[in-house]
């Protein structure tokens, strides 16, 4: 059998591979709600960054797949043209931080926008946030939306191939923009 992780990838890899209908096996990850929600209740670590409103995200950092510039330049947006106050927190490492700490500073962004860094209980994070954002280009099935939906976090994501659509039931769970939409994110 060969295992697919979402229906889009299911449907594409029997268009692409005809002769092998029927020895696809749908999966879905594997989560343990009790651990999430047991996580998210652990004491914080007194921080500052803690103590304000904020909007989440989180990801390897790097721009051919998160799309964190496009994020940033919707809270941008969001900063400037609805005057909202939430900070930006963006969980993660990876070899575009430095080019998006570059975005950052250019926008004049560093009091709102902080990229955190490795999180060992991401979970904290997650319950505290005022919305969670996936900006991605490509996914699988992305479980940091499951997570923040089973935390009752309301979540925005890009419609990207392959899983954000199935998660969000076409936009009913939670809300759907295009890939690069900063206006819309």
């Amino acid at each position: 059998h060969l295992v697919v992780i979402n229906q889009q990838m299911l449907h594409d890899a029997e268009s692409i591979f005809p002769e092998c209908i029927g020895k696809f096996v749908l999966i879905y990850n594997q989560f343990n709600f009790a651990t999430i929600l047991e996580r998210s209740e652990q004491n914080f670590e007194n921080d500052q960054l803690m103590n304000q409103k904020f909007i989440l995200s989180s990801g390897r950092l790097i721009e051919t797949q998160k799309d964190f510039t496009s994020l940033i330049n919707a809270y941008n947006c969001l900063k400037n043209n609805y005057s909202r106050q939430e900070k930006l927190y963006i969980i993660g490492d990876g070899p575009d931080r430095d080019k998006l700490q570059v975005l950052i500073q250019n926008l004049g962004l560093q009091n709102d926008v902080f990229l955190i860094g490795y999180q060992k209980n991401p979970f904290i994070w997650i319950k505290h946030a005022q919305c969670f954002v996936l900006s991605s280009k490509h996914e699988g099935l992305p479980s940091v939306l499951i997570e923040a939906m089973a935390l009752n976090i309301p979540v925005v994501s890009t419609n990207c191939p392959d899983g954000p659509n199935e998660i969000l039931l076409g936009g009913e769970a939670g809300a759907l923009v295009e890939v690069s939409d900063i206006e819309g994110l």
